[in-house]
């Protein structure tokens, strides 16, 4: 069909057959029709045409054999619109065997006018025009302004049988775009019986408007579908898919009257929908998870029923995927809640449930659709059942999971909404009864149930940037502590506590410090090193048996008792430097491992005291040796005999460094101790070695007196580091 809007005219050319008398004189009547009761027929008694006089006052018809006019202007009687006036046969182009001219009846003046308002009413009429005409494949518009200028429009229908799409091509001014129609059909029985519709069976057809003719997604149309009784009825904008059938009409057919023949239809296109749903879920497509946008949400006036009807369609067949990809039906799925997700994944599987998860391939957008249709939601309590169900298996996925696992943070954020829902005492009983939170007990990883006594492992954390201090309590005391890589996170702590996870008491910490410390048993360099670090930032007061038994991790790979073991230090008189460490690695067993003076906690004071201070106070680590040696009160150190063995021209400097602090009063008190140190072989100058309660002091006038009666050699002078030029005897008491 081809339309040329004219100035003052409409020509419309068509390729159909041509006019039969019948059909000429069903125009030239009212109430007759030469149309079949039956589906291949479009119009009632003749009224469709006689709607041309609401736009002309002139109708030329020529068809086949025939071409006569008819003519009728407003507030006449009417009789012009029924009676032909004969007109010679004009030859028409080839291929039109149908004309028809409209004379317009607006006045001239008024023309461009008319033509511009039907370019702008057809250049918005949607391509879905054409979709349930059953012989116009094709329509075109041509306008011609007054200046002899054409713009076009066209309409045309295409089908594409393999995949049941019927395509429409719209073209405005050129620039073409395409419609396509995922199409259904079927023939409904048992019509009832009505005085316009004598045949028991009905055809109804429906269209899904898709992106594309292959792999197309839903396009919704904000303005909805159209309804049509083969010509378009009306456009509703809850619809979001065509529906066509043989509706019976009022005269305007603008609605759709409520009877039992339309009713019937309504029911059958419900049924359609289902059966079209079934082909496409089954197809495993884009669009078998994204039919749920045809779902009409609500209607109203006779379409009010309509979804109703569609959801009770569905919800008996198993039209949805599960997670596992079978289908079920809807009220065995379920729609996993938000806060149940990790990384757009349920936290547990549905394992051993009679209900799977909904497929991830379903668009959120569907989900008010979904519940319609009747798939649960996930509730709180089928949720925890799944929690509670996984930490009883062997092979439970939260027992197993790293805690490092951001995965773990999720299910905290789940127990926490659990816990804020308005139903949370319910629900608290049932998290009371769950092994959730990961914990430490004697360096062991174990499951909890949550509100037990279970301590942070932090105990310490203050200051930022490099003056933090951060302290986790040692691994060996008998308390159970929540795992540190499970309290990493703030908002994972905040879930924790709110589980009753709590900071552990100072006086039962420092108690249980105390205990670990005379267990005997394996000791863990961290946990050895946490112990003194807690021990002092809190000031604790030690008991006196537990003093005399603290243990610390050494240089070497043993630990010793903390109040036999040495500082590392680069000092000439300190331990390290008499014994030359470095060349006598066998000694670092007697010294305190670097750690502990690498400590963060170095630069703190508490107490009084500052760290140093404390591990020499409290502790017992010395910087250099005692002249007693600590297992037997009457030797002497034996670190004071390795320096005099292995290192002696440090020995006596060492004995004189030392001598006003400490050593004077040790010999002064311990007479044994000074006569093993007098007996002590020392170095001498002339390179032999005597008891140091015999040897000469190196003094410059008894050096020189020996030079000058040529005894140097046989004198034991003492040998000293350092010159004694400056120094007389009282200097070295």
């Amino acid at each position: 069909m081809v339309f040329l809007v004219l100035p003052n005219e409409l020509r419309v050319d068509i390729n159909e057959d041509g006019f039969t008398l019948e059909d000429v004189l069903s125009l030239c009547a009212t109430g007759q029709r030469s149309k079949k009761l039956d589906e291949e027929s479009t119009g009632k008694k003749g009224v469709g045409f006689k709607s041309v006089f609401g736009v002309a006052d002139r109708v030329h018809v020529q068809s086949g054999l025939w071409s006569f006019h008819f003519e009728h202007k407003r507030h006449q009687d009417g009789l012009g619109m029924i009676t032909p006036i004969w007109e010679q046969r004009e030859e028409l182009p080839d291929g039109v065997q149908t004309r028809f001219r409209l004379r317009y009846f607006m006045p001239k003046e008024n023309s461009t006018d008319t033509v511009s308002d039907i370019w702008a009413r057809l250049e918005a009429q949607h391509a879905s025009i054409l979709f349930a005409l059953r012989k116009l494949m094709r329509i075109s518009i041509n306008f011609q302004d007054i200046e002899g200028r054409i713009r076009t429009i066209s309409f045309e229908k295409s089908f594409l049988e393999d995949s049941g799409i019927t395509k429409i091509t719209k073209s405005v001014a050129g620039s073409e775009s395409g419609h396509f129609y995922r199409t259904f059909s079927m023939n409904l029985g048992d019509m009832p019986n009505h005085i316009e519709r004598p045949n028991t069976v009905s055809r109804i057809k429906i269209g899904f408007p898709v992106t594309a003719h292959r792999d197309g997604k839903p396009l919704i149309n904000a303005d909805g579908q159209f309804v049509f009784a083969w010509l378009p009825v009306m456009q509703t904008a809850q619809l979001p898919f065509i529906i066509q059938a043989d509706f019976l009409l009022p005269a305007s057919r603008q609605s759709i009257n409520d009877n039992r023949w339309n009713r019937r239809l309504r029911n059958g296109i419900a049924e359609l929908f289902a059966i079209a749903a079934k082909e496409i879920t089954l197809e495993k497509s884009k669009l078998s998870y994204e039919w749920l946008a045809f779902i009409p949400q609500h209607m109203s006036g006779f379409w009010r029923p309509l979804p109703g009807l569609i959801h009770q369609s569905l919800s008996s067949q198993k039209l949805l995927y599960g997670r596992n990809e079978s289908l079920h039906e809807s009220r065995n799925l379920r729609v996993p809640i938000r806060s149940f997700m990790h990384n757009g994944k349920p936290l547990l599987p549905a394992s051993g449930c009679s209900w799977q998860f909904l497929s991830s391939r379903y668009k959120s957008s569907v989900t008010s659709t979904l519940k319609l249709l009747g798939v649960p939601v996930l509730s709180f309590t089928e949720a925890l059942k799944l929690v509670y169900s996984d930490t009883k298996l062997v092979k439970s996925t939260i027992h197993r999971r790293p805690l490092s696992d951001r995965w773990h943070m999720s299910l905290l954020y789940f127990i926490q909404a659990a816990l804020k829902d308005p139903s949370s005492k319910q629900y608290k009983d049932q998290i009371r009864k769950m092994l959730i939170l990961p914990v430490r007990n004697q360096g062991e990883l174990r499951w909890q149930q949550p509100w037990q006594t279970i301590y942070f492992p932090t105990i310490v954390d203050e200051w930022v940037g490099p003056e933090r201090v951060k302290i986790e309590l040692p691994k060996d005391l008998d308390l159970i502590v929540l795992d540190p890589d499970a309290a990493r996170e703030s908002q994972c702590r905040k879930v924790y506590k709110s589980l009753g996870v709590c900071h552990c008491p100072v006086k039962l910490l420092c108690d249980s410090i105390e205990q670990a410390q005379m267990k005997p048993g394996t000791k863990y360099v961290d946990d050895m090193l946490r112990h003194f670090e807690l021990l002092f930032w809190f000031s604790h007061k030690i008991s006196s048996n537990v003093v005399k038994t603290l243990v610390a991790d050494t240089s070497g790979v043993f630990y010793g008792d903390s109040n036999g073991l040495f500082m590392r230090s680069h000092e000439p008189y300190h331990a390290e430097q008499l014994l030359r460490l470095a060349e006598n690695p066998k000694y670092n067993e007697h010294f305190l491992s670097t750690w502990y003076q690498a400590s963060s906690v170095s630069v703190m004071s508490h107490g009084g005291r500052t760290w140093e201070q404390w591990l020499c106070d409290v502790a017992g680590v010395r910087w250099y040796p005692t002249l007693v040696d600590p297992s037997d009160r009457k030797k002497l150190h034996w670190m004071i005999e390795c320096v005099r063995d292995e290192n002696p021209t440090a020995f006596v400097s060492m004995i004189q460094h030392y001598w006003a602090d400490e050593y004077s009063n040790t010999c002064k008190s311990r007479t044994r101790i000074k006569d093993l140190l007098s007996e002590c072989r020392v170095l001498c100058q002339n390179g032999g070695f005597t008891e140091l309660k015999t040897t000469w002091f190196p003094s410059s006038r008894i050096v020189e007196t020996a030079r000058a009666f040529g005894v140097e050699k046989a004198l034991p002078i003492l040998s000293l580091p350092e010159s004694t030029q400056d120094y007389s005897i009282y200097q070295w008491p």
